[in-house]
């Protein structure tokens, strides 16, 4: 278990933003990205803080949990408030801050010592996980189908066509973020509450193992042929259908994930 220190990728010292501020200053939170050798960033090692039009927590928090769900911040890696400010020039206010949302999401949990440290999942917690959001989510294709609206097939046809074109050009980024936006319209189109909020709770620990199944040889097509019987079965308002096939869709991924065959 390794703590995670500024020293992982040095950035230029910059004074540090005064606590509570709402947005940095222009290039008060920039540190280098390392991208100018050619290097990519050891597992467990911190990536350069990303500078978008947003608060500073939200910046420190997004580039985190980013980190958390591709790997780079590998599993037990040790966060620490004080390493991560000074790292990239910013106060600890929106660190700690930041720290706070994804211990609220389970990426990370807090030790006796105060130190953050990033959740290790067992296979048997992962397909826990995963039972419980093919449930979960297939009781929304349900109610999805039996509510389907014209407006709502229009969107998710609309979704998989430029899912089609994602993928035939092999992005896997955006054939990612599209599968997504595909699952978030029929969690909507349910009219459900508490279900989708149920999902949004458990959505930081799913990103970790989403980007692990798309790239997979063989399961883009086999997760586009899935999401079309999805979409059939709420264009035909069969909410038994749409149900049984997206538990199967989501047991596929994380079979997919593990490396077994679908």
């Amino acid at each position: 278990m390794s703590y995670v220190t500024c020293s992982m990728q040095q950035s230029a010292r910059r004074p540090k933003a005064s606590p509570g501020e709402g947005r940095p200053r222009p290039g008060a939170a920039r540190a280098r990205s390392g991208r100018g050798g050619g290097s990519r960033a050891a597992p467990g090692a911190v990536p350069a803080l990303a500078v978008v039009s947003t608060t500073l927590r939200e910046q420190v928090y997004q580039t985190l949990r980013r980190g958390i769900a591709t790997g780079e911040i590998a599993s037990g890696t040790r966060l620490v408030a004080s390493q991560l400010a000074e790292r990239w020039g910013v106060s600890r206010t929106p660190v700690n801050e930041a720290l706070h949302l994804l211990e609220n999401e389970g990426l990370i949990t807090r030790l006796a010592t105060g130190v953050c440290e990033v959740v290790g999942l067992s296979d048997e917690r992962i397909d826990e996980l995963y039972t419980v959001r093919a449930m979960l989510e297939g009781l929304c294709a349900q109610k999805a189908a039996e509510r389907a609206k014209p407006r709502t097939v229009r969107e998710l046809e609309r979704i998989m066509r430029e899912i089609a074109r994602a993928t035939e050009r092999a992005d896997w980024a955006t054939v990612d973020m599209l599968g997504k936006e595909f699952h978030l319209a029929i969690q909507a189109a349910s009219g459900l509450h508490q279900v989708p909020a149920m999902l949004r709770a458990l959505e930081g620990l799913i990103d970790r193992y989403r980007a692990r199944t798309i790239a997979r040889p063989g399961r883009p097509p086999r997760a586009y042929e899935e999401h079309m019987a999805i979409l059939a079965a709420i264009r035909e308002g069969d909410g038994e259908r749409a149900e049984t096939a997206m538990r199967g869709h989501i047991l596929s991924a994380w079979r997919s994930a593990k490396g077994e065959a679908t």
